[in-house]
């Protein structure tokens, strides 16, 4: 429950039927003396704030303390044990799904420092492997399954170390922290834009050296040499593009929450499987959670680790109020509480091993293939098809992960996307001479790979404007009531926020924050780049219009479509700035920025909204996570750049950096690649006919392939779609063979695999800049 109302019951009477479980397990008085420990460390004033101005009362063992004279205490303590045998000779009408009074959640504390160091450090690792991995081939989570499920292993391994238990709201402000911080290196286009920002400017050197023909070759080469890189590159104006772009999209997203979240109720699956994650680490009461969790079954959208996270996931979590959930089929019934501890930390441990050794198999993996290059590109079909079509195997356990993480249709989609663009039409554009090296463009834009790059980006382009309008034709329709909204019949005056107002963010904070932050986006982003002020006002104003499809088509489809927002802002611009590339690339970033960050929000206010948390409470940990990564991001992205050239054709290849600067060219009147126009027509059209099927018959999800996954086969390099594939297999064949040891492991795996490269990668980056010899 969202308010402070007890129903007539004191805290620790309260407490007392809280620990009655459903079984008749009887109370466990230590858990019952943490408990009160835990109410009392938290005072509230009337509205259900925290009051910081009053001292905390310090409970111990000594409950029978004389120093407190407070006559409540003692008639609160006769009223226990009264309540107590109630219960004990009510015990079972409590268990025939009888209402149980859920207003303890208002004594549990929401906002604790601990969450947010926790989410930030978590949050951190993330946006180092995102960038990391964003850069490589393009890859991007936002990480709320791993960091729910991380923290929550944290606190529990170390639970003995902490007098208050680690509780379900505590659970969503970590991961609201964590995601806000892990996703700016998309947001901030640190693995797009800016990478594209730079080949345009390494395109804009070459063509002053070519057209130069009347100074030497040293002459000009020294020119650019002490030529400075213009300011955005530098590491304090990376951090004020990044502060620019951090915040507006948040604060814009505040006022979608009622329609999007409580008027229409929209999916949001990953929301939503996160929100079931919670309730069943933390063995939540049907009470405990909004009734949508439990109307709803949650598959996740397709994705691979969370579609199989349904209703029937099994983790074990020893419940405060002496309620075991029985995962082995064992009667647990003939355990005492002795036993049935030591089976549950059993469990506990096994998991954190596993994450532990998943962990380590990926660590050791990427130091032996930074000694031992060969290991990262083993040439399966001879050295001409992986120097010419790129057609290796890399044999790593992060992006088996990453499979795993994406699922099924993702990966084989992925994969039938490398097989035609890398396996049938590169080869034919080879073998026709329709391949031409030009000395003025970036090596990511020539060969093979630029060839099949405009194919990509037109699949990308029609699957993102024709599921908008997919999406906007059907908001349409409802509206006009000439379909039914799949989530029932719901309007404004229908609608009830249930949370309170002190829970809310009140209209002025938004109100401001979408001013103030707009204007500051302008106030920086103008002179950084050299563009007008106009023009970055209407790329804000883009941004705001744009980001509400985004969040709609995410809790619709749970697909953030970030870079065909980005493609819709670069053709409008086109028609602002006429041939000015530069604002082109810019505008889209602006665009994806503040979809991403808007998307972000309200997937986390959608699991708080399902777990009972405060808006509030989540609103401040996404501006706290969204500040901090702007350091972690700058930090990532300065790191690798100094360690590898970004973009590479082997390395940190930043592929999507090529979309973005092709489709900038495109818009401006730039050429397409030769004879690779039919192909992008006939593939642009077979792709936008997908979206419209699932339109009309949403089962054909699981037997059409994804538009965007295709796309990344394309863009990528098939090395990464092969392993990716792999990791999708895994997760197919492991859920069907034994679904209960998946649901159990299965993310745990792909985190530790995920992880284990993703954080490596800072140590190799390291030993790269230092010149720590290799085995080549």
């Amino acid at each position: 429950m969202y308010n402070n109302n007890n129903g007539g019951l004191d805290e620790e009477d309260d407490l007392r039927q809280y620990h009655d479980g459903d079984d008749g397990i009887g109370v466990n008085n230590e858990e019952i003396k943490n408990e009160r420990n835990f109410i009392d460390d938290e005072e509230y004033d009337d509205n259900n704030n925290f009051n910081d101005g009053m001292e905390k009362d310090n409970v111990n063992n000594n409950s029978n303390n004389n120093n407190n004279n407070n006559n409540n205490e003692i008639n609160n303590s006769n009223e226990i044990d009264d309540n107590n045998n109630n219960n004990n000779k009510n015990k079972n009408k409590n268990n025939n799904n009888t209402t149980i009074d859920d207003s303890h959640l208002s004594t549990l504390k929401q906002f604790t420092f601990r969450s947010v160091l926790a989410g930030l450090i978590i949050g951190a690792m993330l946006c180092f492997s995102n960038m990391y991995y964003g850069l490589q081939s393009g890859f991007i989570t936002m990480g709320s399954l791993q960091s729910t499920l991380l923290g929550f292993l944290f606190f529990k391994v170390f639970a003995k170390h902490f007098q208050i238990r680690f509780n379900q709201f505590e659970n969503v402000l970590l991961q609201t922290v964590a995601v806000a911080t892990a996703t700016m290196p998309l947001a901030g286009g640190f693995v797009g834009i800016i990478p594209a920002l730079k080949m345009l400017y390494d395109d804009e050197m070459n063509n002053k050296v070519i057209n130069n023909s009347t100074t030497s070759l040293g002459s000009s080469e020294s020119s650019i040499v002490i030529e400075e890189l213009p300011n955005y590159f530098t590491w304090w104006g990376l951090l004020l593009w990044s502060f620019s772009i951090a915040f507006f999209g948040l604060f814009f997203s505040v006022p979608l929450r009622k329609q999007t979240i409580l008027v229409e109720k929209l999916k949001f699956p990953s929301g939503a499987a996160t929100a079931q994650m919670i309730k069943v680490l933390h063995n939540l009461k049907d009470t405990e959670v909004h009734s949508e969790l439990l109307v709803k079954e949650i598959h996740g959208g397709g994705s691979g680790a969370i579609e199989n996270l349904g209703d029937g996931i099994q983790l074990i979590e020893d419940s405060p109020r002496g309620h075991y959930h029985d995962v082995g089929g064992e009667d647990d019934d003939l355990l005492t509480y002795d036993e049935k501890q030591i089976k549950i930390k059993k469990s506990w441990d096994k998991k954190v091993k596993v994450l532990f050794y998943s962990f380590l198999v990926s660590f050791v993996y990427t130091m032996l293939s930074y000694f031992f290059p060969i290991l990262s590109s083993l040439p399966i079909f001879g050295n001409y098809v992986k120097s010419t079509f790129f057609w290796t195997l890399t044999p790593s356990f992060s992006y088996v992960g990453q499979g795993m993480i994406m699922g099924t249709r993702t990966g084989v989609s992925t994969l039938l996307g490398a097989i035609i663009g890398w396996g049938i039409l590169g080869p034919i554009a080879k073998s026709s001479g329709w391949l031409i090296t030009d000395p003025t463009k970036s090596p990511a834009l020539n060969g093979v790979k630029g060839w099949v790059l405009w194919i990509s980006l037109f699949i990308m382009l029609a699957e993102s404007l024709v599921s908008l309008l997919v999406l906007i034709i059907r908001m349409l329709l409802i509206k006009f009531g000439v379909i039914k909204n799949h989530n029932g019949k719901f309007s404004d005056a229908q609608c009830v926020d249930p949370a309170p107002p002190s829970q809310r963010v009140p209209h002025i904070w938004w109100i401001a924050g979408t001013v103030a932050s707009g204007v500051l986006c302008v106030v920086i982003v103008s002179p950084l780049f050299g563009i007008k002020v106009y023009e970055t006002v209407i790329a804000v104003v883009l941004s705001l219009l744009t980001s509400i499809l985004a969040v709609r088509a995410l809790g619709e489809t749970d697909i953030n479509p970030v870079s065909g927002i980005g493609k819709i802002s670069q053709i409008l611009f086109a028609v602002i700035s006429p041939k000015n590339i530069l604002a082109n690339l810019v505008a889209g970033a602006i665009a994806e920025g503040g979809s991403q960050q808007a998307g972000d929000m309200i997937q986390d206010l959608k699991t708080g909204h399902l777990i009972k948390a405060s808006p509030r409470v989540q609103f401040y940990g996404q501006l706290i996570g969204s500040f901090f990564s702007i350091i972690f991001a700058v930090a990532a992205y300065e790191l690798y750049s100094h360690a590898y050239t970004i973009p590479s054709v082997d390395g940190l290849q930043a592929p999507t950096a090529a979309v973005w600067l092709n489709m900038a060219k495109l818009v401006n009147g730039g050429e397409l690649a030769h004879n690779v126009l039919p192909f992008c027509i006939v593939l642009g059209v077979l792709v936008s006919l997908i979206p419209i099927a699932e339109a009309f018959n949403p089962n054909l999800e699981h037997y059409l392939p994804s538009g965007i996954a295709l796309a990344i086969g394309f863009y990528q390099t098939p090395n990464y779609s092969i392993v990716r594939a792999i990791g999708a297999f895994v997760q197919w064949y492991w859920f069907r063979k034994n679904s209960h040891s998946f649901r159990e492991y299965g993310i745990i795996v792909a985190s530790g695999f995920v992880l284990g490269e993703g954080i490596t990668s800072i140590f190799t980056a390291i030993m790269t800049i230092t010149h720590v010899p290799q085995f080549k």
